[in-house]
């Protein structure tokens, strides 16, 4: 963007190119001035600083400062992405949410944020500040949202040896099959808390949990005779087909 003012860029998918996702001024990303008092593109808006980023339960939560105009509620935009190789420019894929700030007398703010979507640990984040005006800043530099992306754990057995799980919420609910009952069939399972519950069948021997929401619904199929199968809905202790 070489000129012009009142140019909002919110929520957008900036990923994947050979220069800098935005450039104010055209020449590359530039240096914060405080007290934001320069002109140019957008003002040459200011971009908030990512001080710290880690990854809870697959969401991100940031700590950040704004230095711009005084007695000024801007509005913050965070993002992820896997690192640009290419370049090692900040770049904007997901989405993770936003929040308003408002500046002092003294035209700073410290925040802390924590993102409405989930933000894999491992990647990049990024942020953006765009004032009343509509004016949006340029990409923050890139910061590693930090967090281990996988923890191995045990999910427990319905009493035999083979059991695998299918599909994990967000809450860290798993569910999947195993051996069950006198162990010659396998059933469905929800594990809560490392608490395994055979969810049983349909009527016939077998079934499988396919996919879980954060509610603990499962969904997946039973038999309800041998070798006939129906698809189930475990909800609230029940099943359903």
């Amino acid at each position: 963007m070489a000129s012009g003012t009142n140019n909002s860029i919110l929520g957008n998918a900036l990923y994947a190119g050979t220069a800098a996702a935005i450039d104010l001024n055209r020449n590359g990303p530039t240096v914060n001035d405080a007290g934001d008092g320069d002109g140019g593109a957008n003002g040459t808006q200011n971009f908030p600083v990512i001080q710290s980023a880690r990854s809870s339960g697959g969401i991100a939560i940031f700590a950040a400062t704004l230095d711009s105009r005084s007695n000024t509620t801007f509005r913050v935009e965070f993002f992820s992405s896997p690192l640009n190789q290419s370049t090692n420019l900040a770049s904007a894929l997901l989405f993770l949410g936003a929040t308003n700030v408002t500046t002092a007398a003294d035209g700073k703010v410290a925040f802390t944020f924590a993102a409405s979507s989930f933000a894999p640990a491992g990647h990049m984040v990024t942020a953006t500040a765009t004032d009343p005006d509509g004016n949006t800043s340029e990409l923050s530099p890139c910061v590693l949202l930090g967090g281990a992306p996988y923890v191995a754990r045990p999910v427990g057995s319905l009493g035999h040896d083979l059991g695998q799980g299918n599909d994990m919420n967000n809450r860290g609910d798993v569910t999947g099959f195993a051996n069950g009952g006198d162990g010659l069939y396998t059933h469905a399972f929800l594990c809560t808390n490392g608490v395994m519950t055979d969810l049983g069948t349909l009527g016939g021997n077998e079934s499988n949990g396919l996919g879980i929401n954060d509610a603990g619904d499962v969904v997946g199929w039973a038999e309800i005779s041998p070798g006939v199968t129906r698809a189930f809905l475990y909800r609230n202790g029940q099943r359903a087909y």
